[in-house]
């Protein structure tokens, strides 16, 4: 009796300490390295294309997008995205010599949004906010001058993940404010910059 009264004791306490196990809280990170691992974290190389919209189109053409993100992804429908990125684009008038560019180099931060699809396909929009510093070639400064301009991106993309690879696609809207540097040129100055880039890079 008093055997079988220990073997019952003895499952019973086995059997709450799992039910306990069962119910206790996930644990959090707590560490730095812990708390880095779980945010998901990427480094992405960026390039694709871009230009000017509205008035602004008339005075540049198509030129290349280059940049580095670095992204996380604290929440499983929520992400975060700081930035580089720096483009080029051919400036198109009469007066201004054959060859002379406009560049752009500018910061932002985005939030992302979107569902995970088998933990490969991520589809996302974002909006954010950026700086911008302008800067035209030296031959295109008797019209165009160097300026500073905000901007407030809107994004649509798609994130693809394999391992520590990542990649995707992505199509921007910037909508831009205080964009003064065509004021000389004449012909407008109001407009927006609309790019179309992938990237690639790794997570860690």
């Amino acid at each position: 009796m008093v055997k079988r009264g220990w073997r019952t004791a003895l499952v019973a306490a086995l059997a709450l300490g799992g039910v306990a196990f069962a119910q206790a809280p996930e644990r959090r990170a707590t560490t730095p390295a812990e708390m880095l691992e779980e945010a998901n974290l990427s480094l992405r190389l960026n390039g694709g294309l871009g230009n000017f919209t509205g008035d602004l189109d008339r005075h540049t053409r198509v030129g290349p997008v280059w940049g580095l993100s670095v992204s996380a992804q604290p929440l499983e429908m929520l992400g975060a995205e700081f930035a580089y990125e720096g483009s080029r684009n051919p400036i198109e008038n009469e007066i201004i010599s054959e060859g002379a560019g406009l560049w752009r180099n500018g910061l932002s931060a985005m939030a992302k949004v979107g569902p995970e699809f088998g933990e490969v396909v991520r589809p996302y929009v974002g909006a954010g906010f950026g700086l911008s510093y302008v800067n035209p070639d030296t031959d295109a400064e008797v019209l165009y001058r160097n300026d500073f301009m905000a901007e407030f991106p809107l994004s649509a993309g798609i994130d693809l993940h394999r391992g520590t690879l990542t990649g995707g696609v992505r199509a921007t809207y910037r909508f831009l404010g205080g964009e003064g540097f065509a004021d000389r040129a004449g012909g407008g100055s109001e407009g927006g910059l609309a790019t179309a880039t992938l990237n690639l890079g790794g997570t860690f």
